[in-house]
């Protein structure tokens, strides 16, 4: 696969929220909003 760069969190973060939420959206269109927040959490969790 690939690492992670320390250097630019906020563009992978980015990056990795915008794909998956287009992804989701395909397929549950109507839980959008549900995905942010549940990825919110998680990226909050995640220790840097």
């Amino acid at each position: 696969m690939f690492e992670f760069s320390g250097e630019y969190p906020e563009l992978v973060e980015g990056a990795v929220r915008q794909a998956t939420t287009e992804v989701v959206c395909k397929i549950l269109p109507k839980k959008e909003r549900l995905v942010n927040k549940l990825l919110g959490e998680v990226v909050r969790e995640e220790p840097r």
